[in-house]
């Protein structure tokens, strides 16, 4: 049975697809093949940062507290080697550090260590005790920190207040008891330490991302051919690294599609087929509870999401590779479930 899960994708025009893609499937699939979720609507963020998401994951369990389970979509912040560095977002507004594991884990020692906040004039000369509520109403709140500590060096690479906003946000997301984040941010799954650290500060039980990168896009596949000579030429001299597809209870129905990983982001896609009907193709490939309808006299095209394996291979949603490719890391220290 399918567990119920908050949507949250990246507000900006290019994440535009990953939201008609969940449209027609409003579904995610997890690293076991019972293991599935339904989606809610999707909640776009504009200028998406990581206090932005907390935010939005603390209102979100708290208008809808049956649901503690989340997809959230965004880029991963990773080296040329593909190993994961975190979310590819500012940590806040008011600043262009971004919300890498590095110091993710510092604020997250902080939570960890109960520290709480004070005003400037009262922390100096205070000694740090996590028990006392010296938090003068209306005050700006900083972090209280021990001197010399890391938490201290951080928190002055930000704009005042913006530590101890964040590490406040995730300790009230912590106390909301999230079960599991299922991150589609590229390579995130290649630094399973890291994860874990981004898990706990959403005080999650379990997080899950890829490790490879995570492709959304639009495939459209034209006209479709009238006889097999045409179609298996126009794939094998215009499409020569396509996955060819066959429709199990009607072998003559077929469908080949090229993923090419491109500049930066991108990704490029082609296909070709030879009937109108291909909602067999998203019903085994994809999802089967899906909003897709056939085209009447062209094929209808769809979206489609999935991991690049390279060379022209990819994975989708409901074969065992795409699963293979999806790191769990949990049950994770500082879940209150």
């Amino acid at each position: 049975m399918a567990s119920a899960a908050h949507l949250i994708i990246d507000g900006r025009v290019v994440f535009n697809t990953v939201e008609s893609y969940y449209r027609m499937f409003p579904h995610e699939m997890s690293t076991k093949p019972y293991f599935t979720y339904n989606l809610s609507a999707a909640v776009r963020i504009p200028q998406m940062n990581f206090e932005l998401l907390l935010d939005t994951m603390i209102n979100l369990r708290k208008s809808i507290p049956s649901t503690d389970n989340f997809v959230v979509v965004e880029h991963g912040e990773h080296l040329a080697n593909d190993f994961g560095l975190g979310l590819a977002i500012p940590m806040t507004r008011g600043t262009k550090r971004k919300a890498l594991f590095e110091d993710l884990e510092t604020m997250l020692d902080a939570r960890n260590k109960g520290m709480c906040w004070v005003d400037p004039f009262v922390r100096q000369g205070w000694a740090l005790n996590p028990i006392l509520d010296l938090k003068p109403k209306g005050s700006p709140l900083i972090a209280g920190t021990a001197p010399g500590s890391a938490a201290e060096a951080l928190e002055k690479l930000y704009p005042a207040g913006d530590f101890a906003r964040v590490v406040d946000k995730m300790r009230q997301l912590q106390q909301l008891k999230v079960r599991c984040v299922e991150l589609r941010a590229c390579a995130l799954g290649t630094n399973p330490a890291g994860l874990a650290t981004l898990g706990q500060c959403f005080g999650a039980r379990f997080i899950v991302a890829p490790d490879r990168h995570f492709f959304f896009v639009h495939v459209d596949t034209g006209r479709a051919f009238h006889t097999d000579a045409a179609f298996n030429h126009h794939v094998a001299t215009r499409m020569p690294l396509a996955r060819r597809f066959v429709n199990p209870r009607q072998p003559t129905e077929k469908l080949a599609i090229s993923i090419l990983r491109g500049a930066g982001i991108t990704f490029n896609t082609a296909a070709a087929t030879n009937t109108t009907n291909l909602k067999w193709f998203v019903d085994t490939q994809i999802c089967a509870d899906n909003r897709y309808v056939n085209g009447a006299r062209a094929p209808a095209p769809f979206f489609l999401a999935g991991m690049d394996l390279g060379h022209g291979q990819y994975a989708l949603p409901q074969e065992q590779t795409y699963r293979d490719h999806l790191v769990e890391a949990g049950p994770l220290q500082g879940n209150l479930i």
